[in-house]
């Protein structure tokens, strides 16, 4: 009856009383379709559920500083109350702070005050002196405010605070100057050394905190060599890292070593007689700067009488430091001090300043060794990977060769030659900004196949995308070490499992060189290969004692085990080969492979460790990765002549 009376309404209404009765049909067919329901509905009251809040807590009240302490310095020992009022104007560590000298800061502040000393060591302790001193606006002169002495900071009492007033109403420079009485600790790195945290009643309560200015800012010091009896620091522990035993030849000789130490690292020498020590000695200290480049620290001659009881110490400059600075001693020496044709010998330990807290890891170790030769500190991937040329950017599998006479090297030996071979194919794949992800994902040694599962990682596709290695893009990205492969591993086996039609071309060059999933059963084109032989004889690069290594053709890598002998980065395994100048295994072998990739020598007064000369060869830095993958002709001699490394370019 309702719709009957609606659609009688609708011819003589107007437009807008049109509407409005459709819009009543509407309602009304609504109704009757849910009558019954609507007259059985009940709707629920409507309850808000009650949430019991705790209530805020008191806004604290009364003074920040004890009345008889605001125009005194009295110290506390231990974490004081905590305070919402107090605002953080400055926190910075005062690393530079000794037992006899100062380190300082400059702040703007106002109002009340309070200042913190804290040590974040577990094991070192020790007290520290603290002064401060205001300047007021419109003044030159500092005033001192007061002078105390704390007690011990670190271990369990590692802070100490005061609390006081500031002289006038207005803002004043606060100096800060602190001296640290233990002289920062066993290393002078944290967390041995002190910090600092100034907090004002009128500071912000949020956002960033200043570091202070630094009136006497640490000049640009690339360091120092000096002779001592003993360490820098007196609380400083010295351990040996390496010890050696050098017997140079009647000419001019060399001696590289990588170590990682801190801001000090230390030589001793222990002539056995003045009379058979070379008669001098040259020192060379070069330490990674904060461009991760090597940077000379210093270089001292010394003779024998000046080696006799005592160490020469290298120190990094003030702005470096680190516990795992990496550091390189070159040590040369010339002539002997005994009769013409007198034999002789030098010990040389190398120390650096032990850490109870976090014990460095000697450079003597597969992963601190290799590191030490890499020195660019920008992405080793670009944005988006490129094909380089050569056989190294286009290969996803490389198949090598040890050859060793057995009667030099064993069996277990052989093995660690093939580690290190493996550990510079990781160091230049890594650094490569030319080539995918999938180039020498697998090498195969001796008929032995390794692989990254790391860099094997896969991400499969959809309708729009195939299936292809995944990479983190525009940054350096650990890829892992190469293991040992069967081929049944369920990495390799989801790759081989990739129909072709969803694969990408790095899926299927993998495939390829598996000759598994679209290619299983087809005999596909060989990969690169490289010969690597250790012989006692010298090279095809010609009878001179001065080469090392050569890279005879393409293929071929030969070592001189004639005139001389091999260390491995394991220091427990005696060296290979008997020759009477020693030089480490990995440097040579990251060379050679660099001239495998299509690199020539690279003697640009830099850092390169494709250097001509060892004496100049140093670490893979942004030139060198700039080459990997780049066009062989570029860098390396176009007629294909042996490419000789030498041992020093002092003939």
């Amino acid at each position: 009856m309702a719709i009957q009376t609606a659609l009688r309404r609708v011819p003589n209404a107007c437009s807008s009383g049109y509407l409005r009765a459709l819009l009543l049909v509407v309602v009304a067919l609504l109704s009757m379709a849910g009558a019954t329901q609507a007259q059985d509905y009940t709707a629920p009251p409507r309850t808000i559920p009650r949430v019991d809040l705790p209530s805020p807590p008191p806004a604290l009240t009364g003074p920040l500083v004890p009345p008889a302490e605001e125009n005194d310095c009295i110290v506390h020992q231990g974490l004081g109350k905590y305070d919402p009022r107090w605002g953080i104007a400055m926190r910075d560590t005062f690393g530079d702070a000794t037992a006899t000298i100062a380190d300082t800061r400059d702040i703007e502040v106002s109002g009340l005050i309070r200042v913190e000393v804290s040590r974040r060591s577990r094991t070192f302790k020790a007290p520290a002196v603290l002064k401060l001193r205001v300047k007021s606006v419109g003044t030159d002169k500092f005033v001192d405010l007061c002078t105390v002495r704390t007690g011990d900071i670190g271990g369990q009492s590692n802070q100490y605070w005061l609390a006081r007033g500031l002289p006038g109403t207005g803002p004043v420079t606060l100096r800060v100057e602190v001296i640290d009485l233990g002289s920062g600790g066993p290393t002078g790195n944290a967390p041995y050394t002190l910090e600092v945290e100034v907090a004002s009643s009128n500071s912000p309560r949020a956002g960033r905190f200043g570091r202070g200015t630094n009136p006497n800012p640490p000049t640009a010091d690339k360091g120092h060599c000096e002779l001592v009896t003993g360490p820098k620091r007196p609380q400083a522990r010295l351990e040996v890292v390496r010890s050696m035993v050098v017997a140079p030849e009647s000419r001019e000789w060399l001696r590289l070593e990588y170590i990682t130490a801190g801001r000090n690292v230390y030589l001793q020498f222990e002539p056995p007689t003045e009379s058979k020590a070379p008669a001098t000695v040259t020192v060379k200290l070069l330490r990674k700067g904060s461009n991760f480049a090597f940077e000379s620290s210093c270089t001292q001659t010394l003779d024998a009488r000046q080696l006799k009881g005592r160490m020469l110490l290298g120190t990094s400059g003030q702005v470096f430091g680190g516990l795992g600075q990496v550091w390189r001693v070159e040590l040369s020496g010339s002539g002997y001090a005994g009769a013409q044709g007198a034999r002789g010998s030098i010990g040389v330990k190398l120390l650096r300043e032990a850490d109870p807290e976090a014990a460095l890891s000697a450079s003597s170790n597969f992963d601190a060794g290799a590191s030490a030769y890499v020195c660019h500190g920008t992405s080793g991937r670009r944005t988006m990977p490129q094909t380089g040329v050569g056989v190294f950017a286009q290969s996803a599998m490389l198949r090598a060769e040890v050859l060793v006479d057995t009667d030099v090297v064993s069996t277990a030996i052989q093995r660690k030659v093939v580690e290190h071979l493996l550990r510079a194919l990781e160091t230049w794949r890594n650094g490569c900004r030319q080539c995918r992800v999938e180039n020498l994902l697998f090498v195969e040694v001796n008929a032995q196949m390794y692989w990254l599962p790391q860099a094997a990682t896969m991400q499969k596709g959809d309708e729009k995308h195939k299936s292809d290695f995944f990479e983190v893009r525009g940054q350096r990205v650990p890829q892992g070490v190469y293991e040992k492969a069967s081929g049944q591993e369920q990495g390799i086996q989801s790759i081989c499992l990739v129909p072709e039609k969803t694969a990408s071309d790095g899926i299927l060059a993998a495939q390829r060189m598996l000759r598994c999933g679209a290619f299983a059963g087809v005999n596909s084109k060989p990969a690169p290969k490289m010969r690597l032989t250790l012989r006692p004889k010298r090279t095809a690069c010609g009878d001179d004692p001065n080469i090392v290594a050569c890279e005879a053709d393409y293929e071929l890598i030969e070592l001189n085990l004639l005139d001389y002998s091999f260390r491995l980065l394991d220091e427990n395994t005696p060296p290979i080969g008997k020759g009477k100048r020693t030089v480490d295994l990995f440097h040579v072998v990251l060379h050679e492979v660099g001239h495998w990739l299509g690199i020539g020598h690279i003697d640009n007064g830099g850092d390169s460790v494709m250097a001509s000369t060892m004496d100049t060869s140093r670490c893979i830095d942004s030139v060198t990765a700039d080459a990997i993958g780049a066009s062989p002709t570029a860098t390396k001699t176009s007629d294909g002549r042996p490419l000789a490394f030498r041992f020093t370019s002092r003939q």
